[in-house]
């Protein structure tokens, strides 16, 4: 019975078309929407809008609510030409039609934390990463020397314990201008540390780095 009472309040809220499985999936989306419009025709697998002029593939995996008949429909978007949607993975069980508003959200990557930093060395070293992984397996670092001209230095500590002591997981090395180290790490930490320093003070080195970890 519960059952049956989860399902109509489902498709009450997301339409006839969702009950939820492995094929259909119940989005997680960002919650500002990133496009938003009324439909000049469509079907059972896409949305048309000829007053837009979109980049191709532009919302590629992106969520599309589009309401028809006063209930609103969630839709992976599996393609974009300039002017329609197309989802034929997940098919709607009522067509698309002129009139029916719509909105586009992004997808929250389920599962997967971000980053991105950027800065200069010193002649001392100094964290351009101090990153809390106590909820993360797979991590992975990108740094990139963006200085032209200089080079600089950087090392990685890993921490079993937060607060506990640093172990050298990346011995000290050089990182030439233009060039990128990429570092990954399966075992399980704390916290990781990446600190950078000038390779010839005074001549300071900009940076960037990147960071993506998979969380439990």
């Amino acid at each position: 019975m519960l059952e049956s009472v989860v399902r109509r309040l489902l498709r009450a809220v997301f339409g006839g078309g969702s009950d939820i499985s492995a094929a259909n999936p119940l989005p997680v989306t960002s919650g500002a929407a990133l496009e938003q419009g009324v439909a000049t025709g469509g079907g059972l697998t896409t949305l048309e809008d000829n007053t837009k002029g979109w980049q191709v593939d532009i919302w590629a995996h992106s969520i599309v609510a589009v309401e028809i008949g006063g209930i609103e429909y969630h839709r992976e978007i599996d393609s974009n030409t300039a002017d329609t949607l197309d989802f034929t993975t997940h098919p709607l069980p009522v067509p698309v039609v002129a009139g029916c508003p719509y909105t586009i959200r992004g997808v929250e990557p389920a599962g997967y934390v971000e980053d991105s930093d950027t800065g200069t060395t010193t002649n001392a070293w100094a964290d351009a990463l101090d990153w809390d992984t106590r909820e993360m397996s797979d991590k992975t670092i990108l740094l990139t020397n963006t200085d032209a001209v200089n080079s600089l230095n950087y090392r990685v500590y890993t921490r079993a314990y937060y607060t506990g002591q640093d172990f050298p997981e990346v011995a000290a090395a050089t990182l030439a201008p233009a060039a990128q180290a990429r570092i990954a790490l399966n075992n399980q930490y704390a916290r990781v540390i990446v600190q950078v320093i000038d390779t010839a003070p005074p001549a300071h080195a900009t940076y960037q780095i990147d960071s993506t970890g998979r969380k439990f």
